[in-house]
């Protein structure tokens, strides 16, 4: 329960609570024990600065993602929405959050961050008798440029049916919710004596 009270504290923002008292008086004839705690949670703390380092993506963008703003109570529940937020986003390779307490009641955010710069290729082959053999190739862009643009190539070809399809992913003001997708592609089939 000690420990419990101290974590209620932290995640509401008073991030030094400590106990002043913390004592168990046990009276062994009349069976009973009593508790007595005197919790002093400390400052509440607000947000400061939130910084993104390691990252080429413009921290602006990302940041909007955040639950809060500087000067909102801190709330460890909501720090942790934002982290998985921009987990969701598939740009990092790596992340980490740092709490920076540089005053009593302020804390300033610090996101480390490595950006996803390989690009996946993804490679097959496969055989039916109704398409003969068929092939597989696609390449997979997570992250382009500084705005977060990725990009998606997936061919396939087969003695019967062959296609081609193409997806730009842009964001817009938030990198998972508003979201400007551009796809094109070709098919070909050849089913009987029908061409398309």
């Amino acid at each position: 329960l000690r420990e419990d009270l101290l974590q209620a504290c932290r995640r509401a923002g008073f991030l030094h609570p400590r106990y002043r008292r913390a004592e168990l008086r046990i009276d062994p004839i009349r069976r009973e024990a009593q508790a007595v705690l005197d919790l002093a949670p400390g400052p509440r703390s607000r947000i400061g600065d939130i910084r993104l380092s390691g990252s080429q993506l413009d921290a602006s963008r990302l940041l909007r993602l955040a639950p809060f703003r500087s000067g909102d109570w801190f709330d460890a529940a909501a720090l942790m929405r934002f982290e998985q937020r921009l987990r969701d986003t598939g740009y990092f390779r790596e992340l980490a959050i740092r709490i920076d307490e540089t005053e009593a009641d302020r804390a300033d955010i610090d996101i480390l961050a490595a950006d996803v710069t390989e690009t996946r290729y993804d490679v097959g082959a496969g055989f039916s008798t109704d398409s003969e053999l068929r092939l597989r190739f696609g390449r997979h862009s997570p992250l382009l440029n500084s705005r977060g643009d990725a990009l998606s190539i997936d061919v396939e070809a087969s003695g019967t049916q062959q296609s081609l399809e193409s997806t730009w992913r842009i964001p817009h003001s938030d990198p998972l919710d508003d979201v400007f997708e551009v796809t094109a592609g070709l098919q070909g089939k050849d089913i009987a004596d029908t061409e398309s």
